[in-house]
């Protein structure tokens, strides 16, 4: 029984030292499209994370600045915060667009660490052989490209709930009304301040929906989310189109038709171009371990 268990244990140890030389070959095997994609969901992330903090920041300046007054924000002089608000709204989304690119490239840099880090060893010839088979090279890139899908759906998404509503009335603002610079933005910092008070809620409630979108992406096949990539935004544009109603409803309805028409021109084409993303990425990695 001595002999047996011994001879065992020369088998099982031979098997890992095996696995252990094969891991270089391994770790060379893995497709570059793997590490591509993992670093374009990662620069999702942060560049989405970087510009909904900035979103988050400019809906509350805005509803604290409604709410003190225009006069008494923050105790300042009246003419020190004007286009305050304003530069948070160009500057998240100019953080968020200059967050991109170090982002891809300090991923593919931490993806390829990740896959030639070797598991560690215990000792114990058993549970070292599990632990070097799961760490598989192609095994772990599929892993860490998965554990991204969520968050790389939902944060662009909330960044967008966040932010584009504004940037949209922006545009429409300096192109139509024609206002001088310094008037302009003084203006649209109270457009933003009031917008931020009345129709806040839609735009938490539209970034909730991305939320809960991202969650369930796990729930759907890839062909569904190619079928119909904009299902998710029509609805998110509905409830969001609602919750504009609160407090809006009081105002003639003004405030949820405002919503609605500015929703329309992002919410669907946002959801469906992440719905596209996602599934793309699920292919090129089915492709690739098949």
């Amino acid at each position: 029984m001595v002999i047996a268990y011994r001879n065992d244990e020369d088998v099982l140890q031979a098997r890992l030292g095996s696995l252990l030389e094969a891991r270089g070959a391994e770790v060379a095997s893995v497709s570059p499209e793997l590490r591509n994609v993992y670093a374009r969901r990662v620069a999702r992330v942060v560049a989405g994370g970087v510009a909904s903090l900035g979103g988050v920041t400019l809906l509350v300046g805005g509803v604290l600045r409604q709410a003190m007054g225009n006069d008494g924000w923050i105790n300042m002089h009246p003419q020190s915060h004007e286009g305050v608000l304003t530069a948070v709204l160009g500057g998240s989304v100019l953080a968020g667009a200059l967050a991109w690119a170090p982002a891809r490239l300090f991923a593919r840099a931490a993806f390829d660490r990740a896959l030639v880090r070797p598991p560690s060893i215990s000792g114990n010839v058993r549970v070292d052989l599990v632990r070097v088979e799961r760490a598989n090279p192609r095994r772990l890139a599929v892993a860490l490209i998965d554990k991204l899908e969520a968050a790389s759906a939902a944060l662009p998404l909330v960044a967008m709930a966040l932010l584009a509503p504004l940037c949209l009335h922006l545009f429409v603002w300096f192109f139509l009304t024609r206002s001088p610079a310094s008037q302009g933005v003084e203006e649209f910092d109270r457009w933003i301040s009031m917008s931020s008070a009345l129709v806040g809620i839609a735009h938490l409630v539209c970034a909730l929906l991305a939320v809960v979108f991202a969650r369930k992406l796990r729930e759907k096949s890839t062909e569904e989310l190619l079928s119909r990539p904009a299902r998710e935004g029509w609805k998110a544009l509905g409830f969001t189109t609602l919750a504009g109603a609160l407090p809006g409803g009081v105002l003639l309805l003004i405030p949820p038709i405002l919503v609605g028409l500015t929703g329309l021109v992002f919410i669907p084409l946002s959801f469906r171009a992440v719905s596209c993303s996602i599934a793309r990425e699920r292919g090129i990695v089915d492709a690739v371990i098949e």
